[in-house]
């Protein structure tokens, strides 16, 4: 299965996943030196002492991948490599996503795929998205870059996600999610800076 079909699932299963209230406030974590550095590795997450039953590391966020791997650069409507910006604004919403499939669960983690990428694009407001995977431990992640709040919390209340986070008990392991703010000078916004937002943040 491809690696982006994993991934772009994460938009629908964890996008704000943690405070569904739009009136929520955004996330304070901040970098950390505990951060996930790609040029590590500790080797993969379901030989450390894991659960036998679901082939999940006891401890998956020790886990420092060497293979971190991005498969699509941060792309779409509102995000123009060459160019910049498509009509530029002063602020963006970011969220930023990092979960664990159950290895068992990886062909239905990617069945939902097609649904959960055809909603985000045509979600109004959406800007771009980056999908990352760790291969030695498990992890998929993304990033998306929204116009606002309003445009990102209507893709988080639409069908495509209720369906998705229905689902999540049954083929996720653990993850976590956090959103927060970035000025325009900040794009194209980079992994190394998604890795310290979400490190503090707890994993459900």
């Amino acid at each position: 299965m491809p690696r982006p079909s994993l991934s772009l699932l994460l938009t629908i299963l964890l996008a704000c996943g943690d405070d569904s209230d739009p009136d929520a406030a955004e996330s304070t974590a901040s970098p950390s030196d505990t951060t996930t550095d790609p040029g590590e590795s500790s080797g993969p997450a379901a030989e450390s002492t894991g659960d036998d039953s679901t082939g999940v590391a006891a401890d998956p966020y020790a886990c420092v991948d060497a293979d971190f791997t991005v498969d699509l650069p941060l792309a779409g409507p509102g995000w123009d490599p060459e160019a910049g910006l498509v009509d530029p604004q002063a602020q963006y919403v970011v969220s930023t996503t990092q979960a664990l499939p159950f290895p068992d669960q990886l062909e239905a983690f990617g069945a939902l795929a097609g649904a959960a990428g055809m909603a985000a694009a045509m979600t109004p407001g959406f800007v771009a998205a980056s999908f990352a995977t760790e291969p030695n431990c498990g992890f998929a992640r993304t990033i998306t870059v929204w116009r606002d709040e309003a445009s990102m919390y209507a893709f988080v209340t639409g069908d495509a996600h209720a369906a998705a986070m229905a689902a999540s008990d049954e083929v996720l392991a653990s993850g976590r999610t956090t959103h927060f703010t970035i000025s325009a000078e900040q794009m194209p916004y980079e992994w190394d800076a998604a890795l310290a937002e979400i490190a503090a943040v707890e994993p459900f």
